[in-house]
């Protein structure tokens, strides 16, 4: 049986939870109500231990594994049962997170859970001898500037569309791409990727939406198709791609996002059918 969360995501939750926290602080008025400079706080770092036990207890035999023990000459009705795990997490994570360290190592369950946790320790150490595995994974989430402290990435993007190139079946949009930093420079040999946002593109459209969903054409991977989902910038930081849109596949005024992808840095733009 398999644990309820997956290891990455608790992690990713706890990075969430702890980036929406530096965002309410960094939402904090800058002045109070008699104008004075306010106090800015950064959470700058989370060390952590993820204590996780899992505990195997011995079952009533059911009729099937008797069955199946006797059927292959063996002597045991021993059914394992996953029962339980647990993990616990100290202090408090940054805005900006990365993971920087994790590692592991397996105890005795008294004696890792005692150190780990002293509200837990003592109840979920009273197992059987090698019934319970214990492993904690401890690590780091630290705080760093945004692309590493270079310039910011700038997205702009345009889009046109192509009558010459459009046909009975469907209409044609470039897409062009300059990516630039803060600094102005021309980011050359980046990689830029294209996608179609699909959620996003039937959250705006909820009614059309429902009727594509009736229809064959929503699991048809032609519906929308670019020439390259992938390109890199030329020596001038520019890239482009063109993407194709079924004409049956989606209905009149159909607002279709694009998101474009240049490392960390993401634009999205709508397409109007």
């Amino acid at each position: 049986m398999s644990t309820p969360l997956a290891l990455q995501d608790i992690l990713v939750s706890i990075a969430d939870s702890l980036s929406q926290a530096q965002q309410q602080l960094n939402n904090m008025p800058q002045y109070d109500s008699l104008g004075r400079p306010s106090t800015i706080y950064q959470l700058p770092y989370l060390d952590f231990n993820i204590v996780l036990s899992t505990q195997f207890d011995v079952g009533e035999p059911t009729e099937e594994s008797v069955s199946n023990n006797t059927n292959n000459g063996s002597n045991s009705s021993d059914s394992y049962q996953l029962v339980a795990n647990a993990l616990k997490v100290r202090k408090v994570l940054p805005s900006t997170l990365k993971f920087a360290a994790a590692s592991t190592k397996t105890a005795s369950a008294k004696a890792l859970l005692k150190k780990a946790s002293n509200d837990t320790a003592d109840d979920a150490a009273e197992t059987v001898d090698g019934s319970e595995s214990v492993t904690t994974i401890s690590g780091k989430f630290v705080a760093v500037l945004p692309n590493e402290g270079l310039p910011q990435t700038i997205i702009s993007v345009s889009c046109y569309n192509d009558s010459t190139r459009e046909t009975k079946s469907y209409s044609v949009f470039l897409l062009k791409v300059n990516l630039i930093n803060t600094a102005g420079e021309a980011l050359a040999y980046q990689r830029i990727e294209f996608n179609y946002d699909k959620e996003t593109s039937y959250l705006l459209n909820p009614d059309a939406a429902y009727e594509i969903l009736k229809k064959k054409e929503v699991n048809n991977l032609e519906a929308l198709r670019f020439t390259s989902q992938e390109e890199f910038t030329n020596q001038d930081g520019y890239a482009e791609t063109t993407v194709e849109i079924s004409k049956t596949a989606f209905p009149r005024d159909f607002t279709i996002v694009i998101r474009i992808n240049a490392g960390i840095t993401t634009k999205s733009i709508s397409i109007l059918t």
